[in-house]
């Protein structure tokens, strides 16, 4: 995250941004016309923060882990089963023995 956060600062259109809000620093305090311009700027640079999180957060893997030892994908946690199925053996078991190939009357039947 911290990469992305450090690609976005450094692009040309939010380092123009920057510049333009650091010049209209010193005048905002006095000039009204130029606090008015210095906050539209910001109100750009939040935006532009704001379409990089959520494109972030659109190209996140949504796959779940198959197990808590799988550390490689994000969200094991996020569905209510995988945070309920262990309170509920019988739930457990069948999450479990669901896609297992095996005769009806076996133990895991």
């Amino acid at each position: 995250m911290e990469r992305k956060q450090y690609e976005l600062e450094n692009t040309p259109e939010f380092t123009a941004i920057e510049d333009k809000i650091e010049a209209l620093a010193a005048k905002a305090k006095t000039d009204s016309t130029a606090k008015n311009s210095q906050n539209t700027l910001i109100a750009q640079k939040r935006k532009l923060v704001s379409k990089e999180l959520c494109r972030c957060q659109k190209l996140q893997p949504s796959k779940l882990l198959a197990s808590p030892d799988d550390a490689e994908l994000i969200g094991y946690y996020r569905t209510q089963f995988h945070r309920v199925r262990r309170l509920i053996p019988e739930r457990d078991r069948l999450a479990s023995n669901l896609f297992l190939v095996a005769p009806i009357r076996s133990d895991k039947g």
